[in-house]
């Protein structure tokens, strides 16, 4: 894989996090190795574990019942082509903890972690083994709960150290298995939508090695297609030693390829510092473990005095660790170790603190090409999200507008010929969009709405549930065919769109809905009763829900507009249109109707990480119109 670009967050530079596998390269012939030893045919090399799986299409109705019903662990010896001295020991093979997770139906899950010494490695695999007894039976849709339940049988010995290193395989074979199971490759339940990743190499760039041969290593493997290269430094008597060796492999392999430098711990404070100096002349891309990694304030310093990112986070193995790293301001890229941290679970909650620490720019540069550089993704790339009532109005404005900051989009309508227009306007520009003709208030249409995004996109990130119907009338007067007909478009719609996306976002651990309601939900109107009423319904739902799925990192708000204008003041107008619009104009106090896609960007707003504390709100966008208490002026202001 070639390296494209940083990881960009919610369109602004967070800490970037780096992941490796017990903080080691994953060579062809390791992988290959395991791919014999389970009668696998061969993937890609520097596959980690998480790489092995397959997805597997997969139409099942039973999933709730597909219980682990086997566990295999083995410990594996694999020769490495060139041996090399590392920690003054040479290092003549890699030595994998492989498990193995099998489902009542047969699916199999693969977990490992590698090192490059035998050392405990027996004694890690006879934990895993002894632990992975304690799997059998668990759902396997529950790797958080098969975590937990690990974790306290160990927790004598832990946490972290032997225990971590013990569960970090059988975890990472659980969710293998979960993402197997669902029909969708484990990168995808985890949030990651690209075919491509940024990465370096750093296999046979050892400090042992003498300039020359550093030099003609890194050759290698920018000739093989990598664009960036990881060094190990920290055995040269002087800064300008050390920075030789840089500079050695700068002029093997071009100005364009990052360079980035592990000093594995090996510096003091007062070293690192004047070392770092000299390296950043060097044009070095990072600056990694250039002091012990209990030193943060030392850390924290070199993070000020150098322009260079630091990196760490290697030797970490618990969240609260991983916090006062942050929370220093120590780190620019946290590397996290599967290993150490115990596997895919804590990750996901170790990655929480990380995306939301403040950043600098040189984060992005770290690990991007110059011509890379000013070109910034929008906030949604590689999300997908659905919105009903997409036709037209506000959730045409808003669909178009997730196009336009990277989203794949589903446009649903109750017109399909308008749906299929916005999504051919989405497309010619050069986005992604699929259109589907369906009724929001159908449970069977929202299923098949949903189905649609998973076949199409693979996932499903934000659901905006934006269907409404009006029929003004007296209350007196409303029937009871209309009364049902509004509630079941307004208020039911999104009811089943929640309803049918909370489970899908709850097996990917995270999702955004964001449901429209409106100023008529927070009030009453003349002839509108039964639009007040499924209004407000969509507003205490919202909040009903939201407190519901907090904690399964899903954020569930509404958007409450005024008067826009679209369509809706055309049909409710009829002939007296634009005289209705002259009237709504002149209620608001900032002088006008709203515009759709003003509406829009308050729908973006809740869906992004900038709203990222928000849950449970109905957000109020009506030009000031609700800010007035409905007295008569006191005192008119001057025009």
């Amino acid at each position: 894989m070639r390296q494209r670009r940083a990881l960009p967050h919610g369109g602004r530079w967070r800490a970037a996090l780096s992941l490796r596998l017990r903080g080691r390269a994953h060579r062809l012939a390791d992988v290959e190795a395991v791919e014999r030893h389970l009668g696998h045919r061969p993937v890609e090399a520097g596959g980690a574990a998480v790489h092995l799986q397959q997805a597997l299409p997969r139409q099942r109705t039973d999933l709730l019942g597909v219980k682990i019903a086997q566990v295999t662990v083995n410990v594996l010896r694999v020769p490495v082509d060139r041996p090399y001295v590392a920690g003054g020991r040479t290092v003549d093979a890699n030595w994998h903890v492989l498990a193995r997770i099998t489902t009542s139906d047969g699916v199999e899950g693969i977990g490992y972690i590698v090192y490059p010494r035998p050392d405990l490695m027996t004694t890690i695999g006879n934990a895993a083994r002894e632990l992975g007894e304690h799997l059998i039976g668990m759902n396997v849709l529950e790797p958080e709960a098969a975590w937990d339940r690990l974790a306290r049988r160990g927790d004598w010995v832990g946490p972290g150290g032997l225990l971590h290193c013990a569960l970090s395989p059988l975890d990472i074979a659980v969710w293998d298995a979960a993402g197997k199971t669902l029909g969708q490759p484990l990168h995808r339940l985890l949030g990651g939508y690209r075919d491509r990743l940024p990465t370096y190499a750093s296999d046979g760039l050892w400090v042992s090695l003498s300039p020359a041969e550093l030099a003609a290593s890194a050759k290698r493997h920018v000739e093989s297609g990598f664009g960036a290269v990881k060094l190990r430094l920290g055995k040269e008597a002087t800064p300008e030693l050390e920075a030789r060796r840089v500079l050695a492999v700068r002029e093997a392999v071009g100005p364009d390829v990052r360079i980035m430098v592990d000093a594995v711990e090996s510096w003091s404070l007062v070293r690192a510092r004047r070392t770092g100096r000299v390296l950043q002349d060097a044009g070095i891309a990072w600056l990694e473990d250039p002091v012990h990694h209990l030193d943060v304030a030392g850390l924290a310093e070199l993070r000020r005095q150098l322009e260079i990112p630091i990196a760490a986070g290697e030797h970490l193995y618990h969240l609260d660790a991983f916090r006062r790293l942050l929370e220093a301001q120590a780190v620019d890229v946290v590397i996290l170790d599967l290993a150490r941290v115990g596997g895919v679970t804590p990750w996901r909650k170790i990655r929480r603190p990380v995306s939301v620490s403040s950043s600098t720019k040189r984060r992005c540069d770290a690990t991007r090409s110059p011509s890379e550089r000013n070109d910034m993704p929008g906030r949604f790339t590689g999300q997908v999200a659905i919105v009903t009532a997409g036709g037209s109005g506000i959730g045409a404005a808003t669909a178009r507008r997730f196009a336009a900051e990277g989203a794949a989009v589903v446009i649903a309508d109750l017109s399909g010929t308008r749906a299929e227009a916005v999504a051919s306007s989405i497309t010619t520009g050069g986005g992604r969009a699929a259109a589907i003709k369906m009724d929001a208030s159908d449970p069977a249409a929202m299923r098949r709405t949903l189905q649609l995004a998973l076949d199409t996109f693979g996932r499903l990130d934000i659901m905006v549930n934006n269907a409404g119907l009006a029929e003004p009338a007296p209350l007196d007067e409303i029937t009871l065919e209309s009364w049902n007909r509004v509630i079941a478009v307004t208020l039911t719609s999104v009811f089943l769109g929640m309803k049918h996306c909370l489970p899908i976002m709850r097996a990917r651990g995270k999702g955004v809905i964001v449901n429209t309601a409106s100023i008529s939900g927070t009030g009453g109107d003349y002839g509108l009763s039964s639009y007040n009423a499924a209004k407000a319904g969509v507003i205490n739902l919202t909040r009903s829900a939201a407190l519901e799925n907090a904690r399964h990192h899903i954020r569930i708000n509404c958007v409450c507009p005024g008067a826009i204008d679209t369509r809706g003041i055309q049909i409710l107008g009829r002939e007296r249109a634009d005289e209705l619009r002259r009237q709504h104009a002149a209620v608001h106090p900032i002088g006008r109707v709203g515009e759709a896609d003003e509406i829009a960007s308050t729908v973006l707003f809740l869906a992004s990480e900038e709203a990222s504390f928000i849950t449970g709100a109905a957000l109020v966008v009506d030009g000031g119109l609700t800010a007035h208490t409905g007295l008569p002026h006191f005192r008119r202001p001057t025009p």
